[in-house]
């Protein structure tokens, strides 16, 4: 089972991306300025991913896909562009049950683990009851 997710509220993508990945959407945007987009090359029908790529590129939309092998759990996912802040709220929200399922690889990532902790610090689950 998967969900996709599409995020265009601006004021949302406003708290999500970090300066420095606003930084490189404003060079986009103005790289784009300077050198439109040839949408003469576009398939008809594909119209709308282009426009997304663009979006992406500019900082007006994340697509985030969660999938779930068990439909329980979140068991993987995938975000275009990489946001940082959403990045590291989704690996410690998702990361033990992903570990707890793997367990039988016996096997721990130390940099993997030391990440997923970092992130629980830093979104303060470490303090929840």
């Amino acid at each position: 089972m998967f969900a996709a997710i599409n995020i265009t509220n601006p004021e949302t993508l406003t708290s999500l991306f970090t300066p420095k990945e606003k930084r490189e959407h404003q060079e986009e945007i103005e790289d784009n300025k300077k050198y439109p987009f040839d949408w003469s090359n576009v398939t008809p029908g594909e119209e709308e991913f282009v426009q997304w790529g663009i979006d992406w590129q500019e900082g007006r939309r994340i697509t985030l896909a969660l999938e779930s092998k068990d439909n329980k759990y979140v068991s993987s996912w995938y975000m275009r562009p990489d946001c940082r802040r959403l990045n590291r709220y989704l690996n410690a929200l998702t990361y033990g049950v992903i570990h707890e399922q793997n367990k039988s690889k016996k096997t721990v990532e130390v940099e993997d683990f030391q990440y997923y902790l970092d992130n629980l610090n830093k979104f303060d689950f470490l303090n929840k009851p």
